[in-house]
């Protein structure tokens, strides 16, 4: 089997470690990988992860078994489609199921659609809209960004001063879509499942971001 990764962050690099292992891979590609993962896939550089038809060439030149795509960005610009429609195999969500993760704004509609517990939140268009919220809103407030942001979309306002300055941080222009959430305190986790269409399978571990700089929740969000 030939196995073909897309991206180029560690997380690639740990599929591409974890794959090159099993006996039933004959060869792992990466694009565009990274200088660490030579030793452990053939390394195409010069493609780029949103040069979505230059990946769909690549995997029919090479004929590859199944592709790989880890970063969230190609997923929600459709690439996984783009493959299939090709009948290549994939692992990852097409583009209208990878919107839980590009936008936050659908993630909290489709849980309210179909009543999965989550906190009450307001959806805002615009810069001014939301500095008339934060005027009036509870404390402490959450702040998200709806879209992809690297990890650092979120600021949680515990007064009505860090609200107005994470407003204005998160509007860089006018217009925009932010979603204002309920302040949850507690332990966050995340539970990871395998699904294929009505199949589904748990990971038997949970995962835990620890997303602060600093110890004790100080400091800013990392990525």
């Amino acid at each position: 089997m030939k196995v073909l990764i897309v991206g180029a962050g560690g997380r690639e690099h740990a599929l591409a470690s974890k794959i090159n292992q099993s006996p039933i891979v004959d060869k792992v590609y990466a694009i565009p990988g990274n200088d660490a993962m030579v030793n452990i896939a053939e390394v195409h550089s010069e493609i780029a992860e949103s040069d979505h038809q230059a990946i769909l060439h690549f995997a029919q030149h090479n004929a590859i078994d199944w592709v790989i795509i880890g970063p969230e960005q190609p997923l929600i610009d459709g690439v996984a489609d783009l493959l299939r429609n090709a009948n290549i195999k994939v692992f990852g969500p097409g583009q209208d199921a990878a919107q839980i993760e590009g936008s936050k704004l659908f993630a909290k509609q489709l849980m309210d659609k179909y009543r999965i517990p989550t906190a009450e939140y307001k959806e805002v268009s615009s810069r001014n809209e939301a500095l008339q919220y934060v005027e009036t809103c509870d404390l402490p407030i959450v702040i998200k960004k709806d879209g992809l942001a690297a990890g650092k979309g979120v600021i949680i306002a515990f007064t009505r001063e860090d609200a107005l300055e994470g407003v204005k941080k998160i509007y860089q222009e006018e217009k925009g879509k932010v979603v204002f959430e309920s302040y949850l305190e507690g332990e966050e986790f995340s539970l990871m499942t395998f699904v294929n269409g009505d199949y589904a399978v748990p990971f038997d571990c949970i995962a835990q971001d620890h997303k602060r700089a600093f110890d004790n929740d100080q400091g800013q969000n990392t990525r």
